[in-house]
């Protein structure tokens, strides 16, 4: 499907069998005068090390290549040909596993997080605006629960009186600091997606819904949380729902944000937040930098960043290891 959707002369498929016993047949391909050659040197390197018995899945390949230390994916996958064959035109490297139903492909970058295949087939506006969109919610997702603790613990004078003294009748009866109260929501309403993420789709999707509309009823009618609380955890973890391959890392860093800013306030979630952003700068994808091309705007033009572009110039976009080093 993919040499069908990419005819390109120098498209290289390279076989490779892995494990002892098992004697998995695995596909490196990429094209030769678009991917870098260090990049494929550096991928076939640390798939040759690889020594196990038995390799059954790709994620054992992906855990040789992400990065370690970190909950974001580094390390890019899909099931579709059409992506792939895209990826390969860049210059990216893709590796096919006997057995396995998506390919993973190197490397991968933070802001395709918030591109999907359909802003490809899409008015160009409409494509841009659902783009806004979640590059909101990730905002959202990430600074909201302790932009919230900070304000409402520490720094009353910055919130209109009218929503302090409605803070302050809600959270009447509520045992829990507000930090821990925070906490435990989130977890509540992760509990419930994950399990309308493992149950059956009809009972999973009932599941959420009736759940999460219950469990907001009761915690504030018996008192265990107040009524903005809830409604806090609810637009973060709707917020977090559209960018499904980083919610999981976005809910984890949005606790360690709320820890500092539960006991600092407002420096605390600048420190919180600036850790996080230092964070994602230090991370790498098979030697290339996790939040390229945002650092080399200016001397490599992308063209697909924050905005979609026209296609026709899109498709001109070649990825260029020189480019990022």
């Amino acid at each position: 499907a993919i040499r069908r959707r990419n005819k390109h002369p120098d498209l290289k498929i390279e076989e490779l069998v892995l494990g002892e016993k098992s004697n998995t047949s695995v596909a490196m391909i990429y094209i030769e005068k678009n991917a870098p050659g260090e990049l494929v040197d550096y991928i076939r390197t640390k798939i040759n090390r690889i020594d196990s018995d038995y390799l059954i899945i790709a994620n054992q390949i992906e855990e040789e290549l992400k990065c370690k230390g970190t909950p974001f994916d580094t390390i890019g996958y899909s099931e579709r040909p059409d992506i792939i064959a895209a990826k390969l035109g860049e210059g990216r490297v893709a590796i096919i596993v006997d057995g396995t139903p998506f390919v993973i492909y190197a490397p991968f970058f933070f802001i395709e997080n918030f591109h999907a295949p359909d802003d490809y087939t899409m008015n160009k506006f409409i494509a841009n605006a659902s783009r806004l969109f979640r590059w909101a919610s990730f905002a959202i997702s990430a600074l909201l629960p302790g932009i919230y603790i900070a304000l409402f613990t520490y720094h009353f004078s910055l919130v209109p009186y009218i929503f302090v003294f409605r803070l302050a009748e809600s959270r009447v009866g509520v045992p829990f600091p507000m930090v821990v109260e925070l906490t435990i929501m989130l977890a509540f309403f992760q509990v419930l997606r994950e399990a309308g993420i493992r149950l059956p789709q009809p009972i999973g999707s009932t599941l959420s819904i009736v759940g999460a509309l219950i469990l907001g009823d009761v915690s504030v009618q018996s008192g265990l949380s107040s009524h903005i609380t809830v409604f806090v955890v609810a637009l973060t973890s709707i917020s977090s729902l559209l960018l499904p391959r980083i919610s999981i890392a976005i809910f984890l860093w949005s606790i360690v944000i709320v820890i500092f800013s539960g006991f600092l306030g407002l420096p605390g979630f600048y420190m919180g937040f600036i850790i996080f952003c230092s964070h994602l700068a230090s991370l790498t994808s098979c030697g290339y930098p996790f939040l390229y091309p945002l650092g080399t705007l200016k001397t490599f033009r992308y063209k697909d960043i924050s905005f979609r572009g026209d296609l026709n110039r899109i498709n001109d976009h070649i990825f260029r290891g020189d480019d990022v080093r």
